[in-house]
C-alpha cells in the first residue's frame, strides 16, 4: 500500500497472515483485539483452514475460506486480522444477488457509512477500496468461488456515491436493460467548475450533482427529506440549479416519493432517458426485469406505496369489517 493517504481506517494493514491449523478459534482468544466500529454481529465469524477446525459456539461461527494469496486479510493487531473489503466482496459474491453485490460495491468505494453503523462520521469519509482494486483483487481470484459474479457486478460499479440512496438508485441507472436497469453511465459527485456567469453571490467555485452525464450536459440530483427538507436548503438547492442551468446543463431532481412505488420511478428514469436523447428500451420483458430489480433495491412491489395504510384509512377498514362481521353485529344486538 502507498504510504499516506491510505484509505483504510487508522490501524489496518495489509498482511499475507492465512489460517493457521491447530485449536479451533474462539472468541476468548481475542481478548485484545480491537475491533473497529461497523461490526455489529453479536458472534464473530472466523476463517478456518480446516474442516475439522470447525468449532460452533456462542460467541463464533467457523468458515472454511481461501481467498486469493494478497489483499485478502488486514492487520487489526499481533493476533487479530479481518478481511478487506475486496475480500468481503468476492466472499459476498457467492450469496448475495447481483443487484445487491452492485450495491455493495457502491458502498465499499462510496464515501459514506451506513446508517445502520453507530458511533462513526456518515458522510464525507475516504472510500475503503476503489473499483481499480477490486478489478485487480478478482483477477488473482480467478477460480474461486463468485468471482465470476463478482466481476460482473463490478462493470456497473461506480466511485463516489454519497449516500445509500444514491447507491440505489446508481445501481438501478448503471446495471444494463437486459437485468431491468437503465443501462446508463453517469459520474457520481463530480465536482463541476462554475464559470464567472454562473458563479453565485456565496462565491462558490464548483458544484457536484449526485449524477451527471458530461457529454449530454445532463445531471440528476436526489434531494432527501434528511438534508434538504428546510427553507434555507431549498434555496441553497436553487441557486445551484441556476448556476448549472446558467453553463448549459440540464438539472433534474428526484425526491423521496419518486422511490414509493414502481410507477413512479419508471416516470423518473424515462424522464432522465429523455434528456439523455435516448429511445425507451426495447429488452424483451424489460418490464417485468425493472420491476422485480426495484422490488430488490427498494424493497417495494408495484403498486405499495407505503408498508402500512396511514391511520384514517387503517380506521375506514377496521370500521368496514366491524359493520359487516355477523359475531361483532349479534354482539351489537345482545347489548
Amino acid at each position: 500500500m502507498p504510504q499516506g493517504g491510505s484509505p483504510l481506517p487508522e490501524g489496518l494493514s495489509p498482511t499475507r497472515a492465512r489460517p493457521q491449523p491447530g485449536s479451533a478459534a474462539r472468541q476468548a482468544g481475542m481478548p485484545g483485539a480491537s475491533v473497529p466500529p461497523g461490526i455489529l454481529s453479536a458472534k464473530l465469524h472466523v476463517n478456518v483452514c480446516r474442516r475439522e477446525g470447525r468449532r460452533f459456539t456462542t460467541a463464533t461461527v467457523p468458515h472454511v475460506w481461501e481467498g486469493p494469496e494478497r489483499g485478502t486479510y488486514l492487520r487489526i493487531d499481533d493476533d487479530f486480522c479481518v478481511l478487506s473489503p475486496e475480500a468481503c466482496f468476492l466472499q459476498l459474491a457467492s450469496i448475495l444477488p447481483l443487484s445487491y453485490l452492485v450495491e455493495l460495491g457502491f458502498l465499499l468505494c462510496g464515501t459514506y457509512s451506513p446508517a445502520c453503523v453507530p458511533g462513526v462520521k456518515r458522510t464525507g469519509l475516504e472510500p475503503l477500496t476503489s473499483p481499480t482494486k477490486l478489478r485487480k483483487y478478482l483477477a488473482r481470484a480467478k477460480g474461486h468461488h463468485g468471482a465470476t459474479k463478482a466481476r460482473s457486478a463490478l462493470k456497473y460499479v461506480r466511485p463516489g456515491s454519497a449516500s445509500s440512496m444514491e447507491s440505489k438508485i446508481a445501481a438501478a441507472l448503471c446495471m444494463p436493460t437486459t437485468r431491468g436497469g437503465c443501462g446508463l453511465d453517469p459520474l457520481l459527485n463530480e465536482e463541476l467548475e462554475l464559470s464567472d456567469l454562473a458563479r453565485g453571490f456565496d462565491w462558490a467555485r464548483t458544484r457536484k450533482p449526485d449524477f451527471f452525464w458530461p457529454t449530454q450536459r445532463v445531471a440528476l440530483d436526489y434531494d432527501s427529506t434528511e438534508w434538504h427538507d428546510d427553507l434555507a436548503r431549498a434555496n441553497h438547492d436553487e441557486r445551484r440549479r441556476n448556476e448549472l442551468a446558467a453553463m448549459g446543463i440540464t438539472s433534474l431532481v428526484c425526491r423521496a416519493k419518486d422511490f414509493r412505488n414502481v410507477m413512479g420511478m419508471q416516470q423518473l428514469f424515462g424522464q432522465v432517458v429523455g434528456a439523455l436523447g435516448r429511445r425507451p428500451t426495447a429488452a424483451k420483458n424489460h418490464d417485468a426485469k425493472q420491476e422485480a430489480l426495484f422490488a430488490e433495491l427498494f424493497g417495494i412491489r408495484k403498486w405499495e406505496v407505503t408498508k402500512e395504510l396511514p391511520e384514517r384509512q387503517r380506521f375506514r377498514t377496521k370500521k368496514r369489517v366491524a359493520r359487516h362481521s355477523p359475531s361483532q353485529t349479534t354482539a351489537a344486538r345482545d347489548d
